[in-house]
């Protein structure tokens, strides 16, 4: 096993030191774009980042561990991904589409190398990917635009470590049916299929509708290992990420108050 990861560590080097100078090309969509699509479409999200990246290149994150089913479920829901998936693939373009030399000149390259990594040598080329930091708190994106995501949705399963976020989400959406699935904040790749459970037996144990359903789901990179399982039960399901600590409350991250 560490093998595995020793070696898919070194052909990272070896790509970024000798092989990655352009920007990359690809089908990339505005925020903008990203969020209409995602509405009109009604398909979910999974959002991959550095973090996915590095765990994909064989490392591992202070709050999720490794492990050979971690990324064989990684390169699973990038492999499947096309034009008639029930899912969309968002990603940090803006650090694909960059030179090498530009990155290093904003001190960005440490951060996104295993992205680049990744990218060029897994993701096809021709499939259209959103842009990943659509619930960044510095967004261009309106609250009001994002939550159309979820309005026309009569149950929402809220999915966090945090129940204060529920409890303020709750409030707001109070005319909705919203159920709160805690999960841990770090090492949460371990519960999905407890919280898969918890989620069908809700939804059996209420007689629910899934057309009538939405997950929200801030859990890391286990996050979108759970969007790609939901999927393939029939359910829709979005990659929040840090959207309810930050752009919901409408607060930057710098200034943000416990």
């Amino acid at each position: 096993m560490k093998l595995l990861f020793y070696i898919h560590r070194v052909c990272a080097f070896f790509y970024n030191k000798f092989f990655d100078s352009n920007g990359m090309n690809g089908e990339f969509m505005s925020q903008e774009e990203s969020l209409e699509l995602l509405i009109s479409s009604d398909k979910s999200l999974i959002r991959w980042g550095d973090g996915e990246s590095i765990i994909a290149s064989g490392g591992s994150l202070y709050f999720q561990k490794n492990s050979f089913y971690l990324m064989k479920d990684f390169f699973t829901l990038v492999n499947n991904y096309n034009s008639s998936s029930k899912y969309l693939i968002a990603l940090p373009h803006v650090y694909l589409k960059d030179k090498k030399s530009h990155l290093i000149e904003k001190n960005s390259y440490r951060t996104w190398k295993y992205t680049r990594y990744i990218y060029q040598l897994f993701f096809r080329k021709d499939n259209i990917y959103l842009d990943a930091f659509l619930f960044r708190e510095n967004t261009r994106l309106l609250n009001e635009k994002i939550e159309l995501l979820w309005m026309k949705k009569k149950v929402i399963f809220f999915v966090h470590n945090n129940f204060k976020y529920y409890h303020d989400f709750e409030k707001k959406y109070s005319e909705k049916s919203i159920y709160f699935i805690q999960i841990n904040n770090s090492n949460s790749y371990q519960q999905i299929p407890t919280t898969i459970n918890k989620i069908t037996n809700i939804i059996k144990n209420n007689n629910l509708k899934k057309e009538e359903i939405i997950v929200l789901i801030s859990a890391g990179p286990a996050g979108k290992v759970l969007v790609f399982k939901l999927v393939n039960i029939d359910l829709k399901a979005l990659d929040m990420g840090h959207y309810f600590d930050y752009k919901f409350y409408g607060i930057k991250r710098d200034y943000k108050k416990d």
